[in-house]
């Protein structure tokens, strides 16, 4: 057994194994392996083109390079990365020698990177060149830290060497770990099982058709669970990658003109700004077929102004970082398209929904979700705390979010139970921000919304007791102090005292109440 890690039970293993959805590939053989079906599929980065015997060789040498600078098997990396194709080379780079990389997308500060280090004993950070900066402070604040690497870097460093004699990564280890944003202060850490996540990657692919002719643009950050999984599904199936360094409009156009995309995924917010972005565009756009939309719940005007603009095909999807993930067939048709989110993608996922009491409800009736399955953890990494309450006895995850199940297995998302902010797809837990604001002198008490936001869906919300705070002193304040910027407040309501309900607990749904109908103190922060 993995330290931190809580497998599935021996019975329930062995099941997966019999039935074929487990199977014994690391993530770097079965990179070698598609390598060998699919020579001629390409991932691209900008102008660089390799095909994918040149991308294993790439990921050899930076594996290579990761033993000359001391990082051995069984250690644990910060791998904090942009999306370049250094970065996802180095993921299969630690596969090969057995090294588990926790993901961090670019946009997280020192606030969480040392949070990252000490929960699971990081001795090397790595970084794309642009969060180098970020990366090196962290690491200048822990002794552990035996040093910072830059994944260009490796990549230059002269391989003369003969290459090492790597021990074979076991399929049942941990591949990586991923950031999950969690409800109880920081982000959760989600351990990717190599097996686990291999199948969850040919449950994507299956789901959405994909085949050697497609090209699929990766425009979400790549250290995020959903892009890592649509890379692997697109790989799988013998596709080609498309590594777009920035989702916005002006960038992800000329890509899509340049290579042919067929295929790409985005969130709602972004979705609403390519259908604005779409009209009178000087780029060809023709060959994209079908855009996957998920990380939150859009909205009916949302994907048929997508659909109308692009002139291409819609479908919706959800997904969690610690497994559960569902998906719509590419070719529904408007009306059902838009009435639900998707159906599991595994006929051996296994959802129930929940009333307040426990009890089962029956289908179109909202309730809790609870879930478990072939690539839904059993338990967060090293969290005894979190596992103990968000996890049953028997296995069920229960998710925090509201949903309807119809009799054909589709899902519905209504709301969460938990104090949670989805700001377009991001993640921000409520209680994180509040705990990081209690630490500025002018604030006494302090207590954080999720307020709806045409754009983001949901923006942060403070309602603060103390002295007079302008949003641009929150946003310095929390900058310094290392937080994300997504998880700043937009807005800042003074209070003389935070509201509580009768058994002395903050009222959040009234401060939600307040939120959405906000006469607020504060600007907007793009």
């Amino acid at each position: 057994m993995v330290h931190g890690l809580i497998d599935w039970p021996a019975e329930v293993a062995s099941r997966y194994i019999k039935a074929g959805v487990w199977r014994d590939e690391n993530l770097y053989e079965w990179l070698v392996r598609g390598a060998d079906s699919y020579p001629e599929s390409l991932i691209c980065d900008g102008d660089l083109r390799l095909t994918r015997p040149e991308f294993v060789t790439l990921a050899d040498r930076m594996a290579n390079a990761l033993h000359r600078a001391n990082v051995r098997a069984g250690e644990h990396v910060v791998l904090q990365m942009s999306n370049q194709i250094s970065g996802l080379a180095c993921v299969f780079a630690c596969s090969k020698i057995g090294v588990i990389p926790l993901l961090a997308i670019p946009q997280l500060g020192t606030h969480e990177l040392l949070s990252f280090i000490d929960r699971i004993g990081a001795t090397t950070l790595v970084a794309t060149p642009d969060c180098l900066e970020t990366c090196r402070a962290a690491g200048a604040s822990r002794s552990a830290v035996r040093s910072v690497l830059n994944t260009v870097s490796l990549l230059e460093d002269p391989d003369t060497e003969p290459e090492p004699r790597f021990r074979r990564t076991a399929s049942d280890s941990v591949a990586a770990l991923l950031v999950s944003g969690g409800t109880t202060g920081l982000p959760k850490i989600v351990p990717q099982v190599h097996r686990a996540w291999l199948y969850l990657g040919r449950c994507v692919a299956d789901r959405c058709c994909f085949d050697p002719r497609s090209v699929y643009l990766v425009a979400m950050p790549l250290a995020h669970g959903w892009a890592m999984c649509n890379t692997l599904a697109v790989l799988d199936a013998g596709g080609s990658l498309i590594i777009s360094p920035t989702p916005a409009p002006t960038v992800a156009f000329s890509l899509i003109a340049q290579y042919g995309v067929t295929r790409t995924g985005l969130i709602p917010p972004l979705a609403a700004l390519w259908t604005d972005a779409a009209v009178g565009t000087r780029h060809d756009l023709s060959s994209l077929q079908t855009v996957l939309i998920g990380g939150s719940k859009p909205s009916a005007d949302v994907l048929s102004g997508f659909r109308k603009a692009l002139n291409c095909g819609v479908h919706q999807g959800f997904g969690m970082t610690e497994g559960l993930c569902g998906i719509q067939p590419p070719d529904l048709p408007h009306e059902q398209m838009v009435a639900n989110q998707g159906v599991p993608l595994s006929p051996l996922d296994e959802l129930m929904v929940i009333d307040e009491a426990g009890d089962p409800v029956g289908p179109g009736q909202v309730g809790q979700l609870l879930t478990r399955g072939p690539y839904t953890i059993r338990g967060y990494y090293a969290d005894g705390a979190s596992n103990s309450t968000v996890f049953t006895a028997d296995g069920w995850y229960m998710t925090g979010d509201l949903v309807r199940l119809d009799r054909d297995g589709a899902v519905s998302f209504e709301g969460r139970i938990k104090d949670q902010i989805n700001r377009g797809g991001e993640k921000v837990s409520e209680r994180e921000v509040e705990e990081l604001l209690r630490r500025h002198p002018s604030v006494r008490d302090v207590a954080v919304v999720g307020a709806p936001d045409e754009r983001f869906g949901e923006e942060v919300v403070a309602f603060v007791v103390g002295d007079e705070l302008h949003q641009s002193d929150v946003a310095e304040f929390l900058v310094a102090a290392g937080a994300a910027r997504y998880k700043i407040p937009t807005t800042i309501h003074p209070l003389t005292e935070i509201p509580l309900t009768p058994v002395g607990r903050v009222d959040k749904l009234e401060l939600r109440r307040r939120a959405a109908c906000p006469t607020p103190i504060g600007g907007n922060r793009e």
